[in-house]
């Protein structure tokens, strides 16, 4: 009875600890991100409704780039430059006014996006990074 229960926990720590190596950042932990991002860059005027993870590329060891379709709603009635930089989507450009030259959004418009995050693998686990490719889908 005790060499047939060691042998099971030999067998449940081993599985443990391969899970514990091969983990990933997970669906959960890049909507955080994306949605700390939307707050922080808006000023809490947009919302990040729905987010969906398509897809995910094993960059290395060290690094991993999750591809993703979300909805975001904008709380307030305003604007948004239709420039993008380099990064993308800029959450930050939304202004409550309207400005010539930009794009106009209702109080509960919604914008369907797509996107990529990507994290670094850290001793603490993975991290996103602060840049992310992010777009919105024209309809």
């Amino acid at each position: 009875m005790k060499r047939s229960t060691s042998i099971l926990l030999f067998f449940i720590i081993l599985q443990a600890i391969f899970t514990g190596c091969s983990s990933l950042p997970s669906e959960p932990d890049a909507r955080k991100a994306l949605e700390e991002k939307i707050i922080k860059e808006s000023e809490g005027n947009i919302v990040l409704l729905e987010f969906n993870k398509t897809n995910g590329i094993k960059d290395g060891e060290e690094g991993y780039t999750l591809e993703f379709n979300a909805l975001i709603e904008f709380k307030e009635r305003g604007s948004k430059s239709e420039l993008f930089g380099s990064s993308g989507y800029n959450f930050s450009n939304f202004k409550l006014v309207d400005f010539l030259g930009m794009k106009s959004f209702e109080k509960g418009s919604q914008v369907k996006l797509e996107g990529k995050i990507y994290f670094e693998k850290t001793e603490n686990g993975w991290r996103p990074h602060e840049e992310m490719q992010i777009k919105s889908i024209e309809e």
